[in-house]
């Protein structure tokens, strides 16, 4: 019904280690067979921690996708990171600095509610590219020009998930 653009979903691997709840050393490769679920979890919180190289080189890929979109025609193409809360999320934002200019990043979280709802209001008007969230970005929220979503949080609820790929979907002119 030209409702909804096609999603694009690259696949990352990598290698991961960490420390088990159990003590125990573990390491184990995306989709490993063999983990129970309490250690695909504490793998999952692994990887999109911000000092994590995994979760950095996924973030310099979006950016660079989302240059390139500027500059095949959608120049008001924006970006959106999900970050699982406030600390990875200024983390994130702080690394986003690194890799592209310091006034293309918006940071929203419920730490500052209502700056962060003006935040979100003006990105949507303005050329900025990126905004970083921790649920403030959610059912009721749109901004038409996203087109590049880096989905680096634990939640791991369906809705959750449908929602945030729901902001990147909706078809439009441009």
């Amino acid at each position: 019904d030209s409702v909804c653009r096609p999603v694009y979903f690259p696949a990352y691997d990598g290698n991961f280690s960490w420390v088990s709840g159990t003590g125990l050393q573990v390491e184990a490769r995306f989709g490993a067979h063999g983990l129970n679920r309490q250690q695909e979890s504490e793998q999952l919180r692994t990887c999109i921690l911000d000092r994590h190289p995994w979760k950095r080189s996924v973030i310099k890929d979006a950016h660079s996708r989302l240059v390139a979109l500027r500059q095949e025609g959608h120049k008001n193409a924006k970006g959106i990171v999900f970050c699982p809360n406030i600390d990875e999320a200024k983390k994130t934002a702080e690394f986003f600095r690194s890799i592209a200019a310091h006034d293309q990043i918006v940071l929203v979280t419920s730490e500052e509610p209502d700056e962060s709802k003006d935040e979100l209001e003006q990105f949507k008007k303005n050329r900025k590219m990126w905004i970083v969230s921790v649920n403030m970005v959610s059912e009721g929220v749109d901004i038409p020009d996203l087109r590049v979503g880096v989905y680096v949080t634990s939640v791991t609820a369906e809705l959750y998930f449908y929602q945030a790929v729901g902001r990147l979907a909706r078809m439009q002119d441009n």
